[in-house]
């Protein structure tokens, strides 16, 4: 006789799971869909307050923080409590609980983005994470808490939910913390993280020196640069102490010395050489130069720890020369660290060995002395070295009188332009121009020097300035200059 196969018991039903996403927009989802929310923003925000405050609150409390300008206060609470169960509960969870006096939220079957991330990135758990869930939560809250959900009108629910944002924020910065400590071996992508790190939380230390110290590790010293200055004007401005310590700890990271060259003119991004830094030699051999004469002082120690600096200037006039074509070098550093010393070296081996050289100086007490710069190296010259041409052309700068005319502007442009065509045709070898301490160049000679490097584009002319990378990123006329 056949029996009947037996069938199987009908699976037991569950509800579908409800998750709430918290850090962005308040969302909640049953089953992966993505449920209607109540349009009142008071309703949305009394479910984010009991979701993150798992506890027992009084009716009259919930209704001081929502609903104290209400005439019926409790009335709206009730209504609101209504509409949040027909979301929350099921037939296995009766999560949204009240009696007459209190109002609590149990989690129990449900999942909290936020609640899960603070167990996910706390400190003990941060250090054993997989890196892939760690990159997940950094990418995860890259939004604010609770989008949306302010209520200005209502202090107290305010500062509860500017500090909720807060404990997010720092969240976020650890996570971001813990990702930078465990990509170092991988700099390129530990920098993308640390200047999110630094963003969100601008005046940690360790954020910018992480930015710094993984963007000259990834190969890209001009982006440190960049983030540097801005860090070292934030803490200026708000944390003295801060930007001392800041300033100490980038010269310890670019301790290896550097020239930045600067583009040529004929060139496309400019190509950057090692920035000048600090070495004790170059420091102890450092003098101050007299402002009326370009020549060394007698009796100065021979220069030493500068000889690759020197060697790429030495081979940027060398290629200057061959090329036929014009090029600018920036020497940049913080004052003391010798860049006038390796400058006037410089000057003086070229101006030995024959070649055609001029030497500008700019001064910060002369900011307001139009041209200065320009007017001291072209009345070194002896007299008879310009050509008669460029001589007239130069009566309004070379004459004291003239020199702020505004009407002469054009001709002294042009005239400056001639007389360095002189310079450069006057011999077989490039021209040097050295130009000290361009950060303090005044507007005039920064528009100056823009044109003369533009218009010797196709001469062999080295462009040769010095400045301190802080004071030069705020002067936007001689930034420009050196686009040129």
């Amino acid at each position: 006789m056949l029996q009947r196969a037996a069938m199987p018991a009908p699976e037991t039903r569950h509800a579908a799971q409800l998750e709430f996403r918290l850090l962005g927009e308040l969302e909640l989802l049953r089953g992966g869909e993505l449920l209607t929310l109540p349009p009142s923003k008071k309703t949305r925000a009394l479910l984010a307050f009991l979701v993150l405050n798992a506890r027992a609150h009084r009716r009259d409390a919930l209704c001081e923080l929502l609903w104290d300008v209400t005439d019926d206060p409790r009335g709206a609470l009730r209504w609101s409590l209504s509409r949040l169960r027909k979301l929350v509960d099921d037939s296995e969870h009766k999560r949204l609980q009240a009696d007459r006096e209190r109002v609590s939220f149990v989690t129990r079957g449900a999942k909290v983005d936020l609640l899960a991330m603070r167990q996910a990135v706390a400190a003990p758990a941060l250090t054993t994470l997989p890196l892939p869930e760690l990159e997940a939560w950094a990418e995860r809250c890259n939004r604010e808490a609770l989008e949306g959900l302010d209520l200005p009108d209502f202090d107290a629910y305010q500062a509860w939910l500017v500090a909720e944002r807060e404990a997010v924020r720092m969240l976020r910065a650890n996570t971001l913390a813990a990702l930078v400590e465990r990509l170092t071996d991988t700099p390129a992508r530990a920098v993308l993280y640390a200047r999110t790190w630094s963003r969100i939380d601008p005046m940690n230390s360790d954020a910018r020196l992480a930015v710094l110290r993984m963007g000259l590790r990834a190969g890209q010293p001009q982006e440190a640069q960049r983030d540097y200055e801005a860090a070292r004007r934030l803490f200026a401005e708000l944390d003295p102490q801060k930007e001392r310590e800041l300033t100490v700890a980038w010269h310890k990271l670019r301790a290896t010395p550097a020239v930045a060259n600067g583009p040529s003119p004929n060139a496309g991004p400019s190509r950057q050489l090692p920035n000048l830094t600090s070495t004790a030699g170059a420091a102890s051999a450092s003098s101050p130069v007299p402002h009326a004469s370009p020549e060394l002082p007698a009796g100065l120690l021979p220069l030493t720890g500068r000889d690759e600096e020197r060697q790429l200037l030495m081979g940027a006039l060398t290629d200057v020369g061959q090329k036929r074509q014009a090029r600018l070098v920036v020497a940049t550093g913080e004052p003391g660290i010798g860049k006038t010393r390796l400058l006037r070296e410089l000057w003086t081996e070229v101006r030995d060995a024959g070649y055609q050289v001029l030497l500008g100086e700019a001064h910060e007490g002369e900011a307001g002395r139009p041209y200065g710069p320009w007017i001291d190296a072209l009345r070194r010259l002896p007299d008879d070295t310009l050509q008669t041409a460029s001589h007239t052309a130069l009566t309004p700068l070379l004459s004291p009188q003239q020199a702020a005319d505004s009407t002469a502007r054009e001709a002294l442009f042009v005239g400056v332009a001639v007389a360095l065509t002189d310079l450069t045709c006057a011999g077989q070898r490039p021209l040097l121009v050295v130009l000290e301490d361009v950060h303090w160049l005044d507007e005039g000679s920064a528009e100056l020097l823009h044109y003369v490097v533009r218009m010797q584009r196709e001469l062999p002319v080295l462009f040769v300035l010095s400045a301190r990378p802080a004071e030069l990123s705020d002067n936007n006329s001689v930034l420009r200059a050196c686009l040129a």
